[in-house]
């Protein structure tokens, strides 16, 4: 099962206006958090109810599947995608993504609040964690994701994946959904307690 469960709209505006940069803090509906809770242990409930093993949040406390993650890290600022999308009108447009621009360092831990709420709930199923894979760091930028006065590609990697190395093990989850940017999805599944660490190159593993 994905990650991103359908959120009505107005959870997903919500989301918008209670995420940093978004809108000023006086903007936040005041019952955001109890709407957002709420909402999520009816659809951990569902899930359960449906007979799912695995249960999810739904991502209904992000913007986007992505965006969420780099916002926890310094050494990122955004930058045009070096491609451009086009809609079915003709119209074009560029996505902003981010570029690494200093040492890329983990403020502190990204989805782990996440994670433990979607174990509160959970009855029955095992509680998933689901974090972007660290191919969408360079996704829309091809082999310039990052700043080549501050990086080359093997350290930039390296910072990346001890990031991801850190954040699964301060997770501690049993199954963690890394979905790719493309048509086919790849899945990390762990069985057992914990999590294994990340380690380059298998970054990103096939289920079996």
């Amino acid at each position: 099962m994905a990650g991103m469960w359908s959120a009505a709209l107005w959870i997903a505006a919500l989301s918008m206006l209670a995420s940093p940069g978004m809108a000023a803090a006086q903007d936040v509906p005041a019952d955001y958090q109890a709407v957002l809770e709420r909402e999520i242990g009816r659809a951990v409930a569902r899930q359960e109810e449906l007979g799912l093993r695995v249960a999810t949040d739904g991502e209904f406390g992000r913007t986007s599947w992505f965006g969420f993650f780099f916002e926890g890290l310094d050494g990122f600022r955004l930058e045009p995608s070096l491609f451009r999308f086009r809609d079915t009108e003709g119209g074009s447009f560029e996505w902003p993504t981010c570029v690494a621009a200093a040492p890329i360092r983990r403020r502190a831990p990204i989805t782990l609040a996440e994670y433990q709420r979607v174990k509160r709930f959970a009855r029955t199923a095992l509680p998933k964690a689901t974090l972007p894979t660290p191919s969408a760091f360079h996704f829309f930028r091809f082999t310039q994701p990052f700043d080549p006065a501050v990086y080359d590609q093997q350290r930039y990697f390296d910072d990346l994946v001890a990031v991801y190395r850190t954040e699964v093990s301060d997770i501690g989850a049993a199954q963690v959904m890394v979905p790719e940017p493309k048509p086919d999805w790849h899945a990390v599944r762990i069985a057992g307690e914990r999590a294994h660490a990340f380690s380059a190159p298998s970054v990103v593993r096939k289920p079996p």
